[in-house]
């Protein structure tokens, strides 16, 4: 009897460490790594139609251009 109380008791607290680790991961939310990149909105270079990061375009804004190369040259 000492050994089926022993075991019920285990399984018991094993139940709630489950409960309790879940409850704890799941309330936190995901936090960003110092230093981490942020997603950024992709353009397309209105010469070739390569994909760049917004930020980097060449250009004015409604004609984004990926080199100055591709800006020389001008919409195809």
């Amino acid at each position: 009897m000492g050994v089926v109380r022993f075991l019920l008791i285990v399984l018991l607290l094993a139940w709630v460490a489950r409960i309790l680790w879940r409850w704890w991961h799941v309330g936190r939310s995901p936090v960003a790594a110092p230093g981490a990149q942020t997603a950024q909105a992709l353009c397309r270079c209105s010469r070739c139609g390569t994909l760049i990061p917004g930020d980097r375009a060449l250009g004015q804004k409604e004609r984004p251009y990926c080199s100055i190369a591709c800006q020389e040259k001008g919409e195809p």
